[in-house]
């Protein structure tokens, strides 16, 4: 069964709505107060414009959740998308693109992954042509050589409870004290490794990375020329954790809040789990072994955004009902992607 973009089905094609090419908008709202203010009441003009289409339609509660978490030049982007997008049905595909392009990929990497929908902006579908030419996939020997050079680094041991690494410790008793604490470890994505996942001989897997890809730089300008589908296993991608801490990670209910130190931390819980209580409340990355690169701020801070994006949204518990229908339907997607369940 395909996984990652493997699993992705057709995506929906953008409207004929533009909006400004060149960046001359966004660089009078990014270079001035004056010009950026007049951005932000121009949005929420347009979003109280917006005439809700039925009970669930969740449009400004998603748009309002990404612009008050989106980094400045992502949210800069996605205000004079909105503000630009003059037909309420754009504004809609605009909210159906940043969820499928941004929520499900992250969200749902664990799982079979939806369809992804596109950009109602002209900027928008450029830089998906552009990254059609760009993105090769990543090889699993560099995810088996991730995971080596992540828990050298790391000290074999999970970054947040200093356990040492079952397997590492058994291989090297002499090494340690009798009753040292030990358990199952395993190197966590930041970003998660299926956006890395597809065939290049299949143009739809290719078509939704470019759009994926695309999505990720635009909100997070950050990642570009940091990363790409082909450097997914990028050690300064990864994190060494205990297997539950693992899965609290990749499910968004655990981000890592950047402080002012280098290399800091301040662990975020988003649901109370036993371990949340006993756990460090800040943490500081280091290397034992100083030629593995340490984990890369940028990333955790898009993880983190996320994170927060989907829980005041309320997407997280949409993909999750998702995940769990498509485990009982064989981990199948359907072809349109679903896009009536989120």
């Amino acid at each position: 069964m395909a996984r990652g973009i493997g699993a992705l089905g057709p995506i929906t094609g953008p409207p004929n709505s533009p909006t400004p090419s060149s960046g001359s908008a966004l660089s009078s709202a990014l270079s001035g107060v004056e010009a950026y203010d007049n951005l932000v009441t121009d949005t929420n003009e347009r979003l109280g414009q917006y005439q809700i289409l039925r009970q669930s339609d969740d449009t400004i509660t998603v748009l309002q959740a990404a612009l008050g978490n989106l980094p400045k030049v992502g949210r800069t982007r996605l205000m004079t998308e909105i503000s630009f997008l003059k037909e309420d049905k754009d504004i809609k595909q605009l909210r159906d693109h940043f969820v499928d392009a941004v929520l499900k990929p992250m969200k749902a990497a664990g799982a079979s992954t939806p369809a992804v929908t596109a950009s109602p902006s002209e900027s928008g579908t450029a830089g998906v042509e552009v990254q059609k030419g760009l993105i090769p996939p990543a090889s699993r020997s560099e995810q088996s050589k991730m995971k080596t050079d992540c828990l050298s680094r790391d000290d074999h041991r999970c970054v947040i409870t200093k356990s040492v690494d079952m397997k590492w410790k058994r291989a090297h008793r002499d090494l340690y004290p009798q009753g040292t604490v030990v358990d199952d470890t395993e190197c966590a994505h930041i970003l998660p490794h299926a956006l890395g996942s597809f065939d290049l001989d299949k143009a739809q897997e290719v078509e939704n990375a470019a759009i994926i890809w695309a999505a990720l730089y635009r909100y997070f300008p950050a990642l570009d020329g940091q990363i790409a589908p082909d450097t997914i296993n990028n050690d300064a991608n990864g994190i060494t954790l205990s297997v539950n801490l693992h899965k609290y990670f990749g499910q968004f209910n655990l981000y890592f809040e950047r402080m002012e130190q280098p290399n800091t931390y301040r662990l975020v819980w988003q649901e109370n789990f036993p371990i949340s209580s006993s756990a460090p409340k800040v943490i500081t990355f280091t290397a034992t072994d100083p030629s593995v690169l340490l984990p890369n701020p940028d990333f955790l801070q898009v993880h983190g955004v996320i994170a927060r994006i989907l829980r005041v949204s309320g997407i997280d518990r949409k993909i999750d009902d998702m995940i769990e229908k498509s485990k009982m339907d064989d981990w199948r997607i359907r072809p349109d992607g679903g896009t009536d369940v989120i």
